[in-house]
């Protein structure tokens, strides 16, 4: 048999692996038909199991022998001399941990054991409608402390590894695709409008106006795909309720971050200015995630607001909005900062505005001879965007949330949204997973200061008795009663969006003595 025979190519050839011999399958038809195997080259397998003996030496050389102290009993030998030392026995480390292993094995069954147990007994108690705490009955939407339900329900699963091939499934795709080749469709509708921490978000005009956010994921300093997993589906799920942005659909592509974005990212610069890097600096092979999102106007930050009436108008929605999250899925935003709330206006009736204004107890001070002016302000509707932060509960039972494990988050200074942060962490004690709405508040406070402080609106005369006074009213009473940090939220039993927006609805009415107290 001469080697040159051997066949390195086509579907007849096989290799076997057959204790310590590699065979391979020959198709010549010189060969007789009653012999198939043939061995390989000697100097392959000689040479193979070499390097298995080499790596074996050096995995056995590389274990450290520690010595394993044992309480060794003072019995004499055959002199009848007792031993003056303890003895040393000697324990290799790869026992060592293979015992390790065993215990960590042993608590891990443990661990799912229990927390199989609580899931069951979730799942008996929602089907006997009852609170985990006890046996009351369920509390109605209406009320606030939907806050307490189910506390007792395994948090962990949130927190399952997800991979990207996780991610490529619940997007309904095979792969990832070619980020260049995707963008190249659409490079004359796009342009940037806005970024985020961890994102740049770009507008595409085609049939309809949609908003692309562009997230990196997957590397270092960046989203994990877990992260990623629990935005996109915090976006499906808030989708159907009014004031949550829509997500029409959801792409993972890879590539070099293309040049027509680039020159988009440099015009929004030199307008706008920027806060991110350049995104020249991505990897060949960089996973994104793009998240086609509904248009829902212009952040509030840029949004022009021309009086307190209007003000008013964008503050009670968004806590109207928020209000039916949480008691829908038990929903915090924990970011809420003035980028996240989009504002447009649209044209409305009479009817609808003084509709609007009566769910906040104003329709009083609303007569027909202004109605008309009110109705050419137009209609103002809100849209809250980027789940990153936030922490639901979905509709199966699992829990997403954000575990803020970015130091940075809390250590950033010059605006109140960076304080709005710190105040989170002390009043939950990094208790992420948990149902805690009293950060809703929080952003409500933080929402109500930026549009008295940074929208330079007039601020009126004290005997002023316009409207516009009493919208300004009520933006003091709302500062100084739900200000973190103070027991006034708590004294009032504000502790949550629903009883806000419980308490504006009835007018902000406070006790006489607090409320000249507030409006010194």
């Amino acid at each position: 048999m001469q080697k040159n025979h051997l066949r390195t190519y086509g579907n007849s050839r096989r290799y076997i692996t057959n204790s310590e011999r590699i065979w391979a399958q020959l198709d010549d038809p010189d060969f007789q038909k009653n012999v198939d195997l043939y061995v390989l080259q000697e100097s392959t397998e000689r040479e193979r199991v070499s390097t298995q003996i080499k790596d074996t030496s050096d995995r056995i050389a590389s274990q450290t022998r520690r010595p394993l102290r044992l309480s060794v009993s003072k019995k004499k030998d055959r002199s009848g001399v007792p031993p003056k030392e303890p003895v040393v026995l000697i324990q290799t480390s790869s026992r060592r941990e293979s015992r390790e292993n065993r215990d960590k094995k042993k608590k891990r069954d443990e661990f799912y054991s229990k927390k199989k147990t609580e899931t069951h007994a979730y799942v008996k108690a929602e089907k006997e409608n009852l609170v985990l705490a006890g046996s009351r009955p369920r509390i109605a939407h209406f009320d606030i402390p939907v806050v307490q339900r189910c506390k007792t329900v395994s948090q962990s699963t949130s927190k399952r590894h997800v991979k990207l091939d996780d991610l490529l499934r619940f997007l309904h795709q095979d792969a990832a695709l070619p980020f260049k080749s995707y963008i190249e469709p659409f490079q004359k509708w796009i342009r940037k409008i806005g970024e985020a921490t961890y994102s740049e978000v770009y507008e595409v005009h085609t049939r309809r106006r949609l908003v692309w956010k562009i997230v990196p994921f997957l590397k270092k300093e960046q989203l994990r795909c877990i992260d990623l997993y629990n935005e996109l589906r915090s976006t499906k799920t808030l989708g159907d309720l009014d004031g949550f942005v829509k997500m029409r659909r959801g792409v993972i592509v890879q590539g070099p971050y293309p040049r027509v974005l680039l020159r988009n990212w440099d015009m929004y610069k030199n307008k706008y200015g920027t806060q991110n890097y350049r995104p020249d600096y991505f990897d060949k092979d960089q996973y994104f995630c793009i998240l086609q999102l509904e248009h829902g106007g212009i952040d509030l930050e840029h949004f022009t607001i021309y009086s307190w009436q209007e003000a008013w108008i964008v503050f009670s929605k968004v806590i109207h909005a928020l209000a039916i999250a949480e008691r829908r899925f038990e929903f915090e935003h924990r970011d809420l900062h003035w980028g996240n709330i989009l504002v447009r206006r649209k044209q409305a009736s009479t009817q609808q505005v003084i509709d609007l204004l009566g769910r906040v107890s104003l329709s009083n001070a609303l007569d027909k001879t202004n109605s008309a002016s009110t109705a050419a302000e137009g209609d103002i509707q809100i849209t809250i965007i980027d789940y990153t932060l936030s922490r639901l509960r979905c509709t199966d039972g699992r829990i997403l949330y954000y575990d803020f494990d970015d130091p940075e988050i809390f250590t950033a200074e010059g605006d109140y949204q960076f304080d709005i942060y710190r105040f989170m962490r002390d009043s939950i004690k990094l208790d992420w997973a948990s149902f805690h709405p009293k950060t809703n508040v929080m952003w409500i406070h933080y929402l109500a200061y930026q549009l008295v402080h940074k929208k330079n609106l007039p601020i009126p005369k004290k005997d002023d008795e316009s409207r516009e006074n009493t919208f300004f009213k009520y933006f003091i009473k709302v500062l100084n009663v739900i200000r973190p940090g103070s027991n006034n939220s708590s004294r009032y039993k504000l502790n949550s969006a629903v009883s806000v927006e419980r308490w504006i609805s009835d007018g902000c009415h406070l006790p006489k003595t607090a409320e000249k107290k507030l409006l010194r």
